[in-house]
């Protein structure tokens, strides 16, 4: 999902798409960057909330905050496919918006 956005909404696409031999799993930001004035959560720090500043691309705490949200879901991931036997690497997809596909791309590119 993307900044100040929920799981939610991804939860419901999949049981209303009601894909036969498909299991979803729909992550939440909350334990990653809570935004300002109780906004909700993000995925990576994208900009400096004391400012309002987007921070570019190459900024390192945008980079690290980044980093770090890939990580955490790629260590999720290896924990369903390798430990718990949950799914086929192969046939994972992933769907996101915003900050989430961003996320999203960082997995598939690492």
């Amino acid at each position: 999902h993307g900044a100040g956005d929920t799981h939610r909404p991804f939860h419901r696409l999949a049981k209303t798409m009601q894909l036969p031999q498909t299991a979803t799993l729909s992550i939440s930001a909350k334990d990653f960057v809570s935004l300002p004035f109780g906004l909700g959560f993000t995925w990576f720090q994208e900009m400096d909330y004391k400012t309002g500043a987007v921070l570019p691309q190459d900024h390192p705490t945008r980079q690290q905050t980044h980093e770090v949200a890939v990580n955490r879901i790629r260590d999720l991931l290896e924990k369903l496919v390798f430990e718990e036997r949950w799914i086929i690497p192969e046939r994972i997809f992933f769907l996101g918006y915003g900050a989430g596909a961003s996320i999203a791309m960082g997995l598939c590119c690492s």
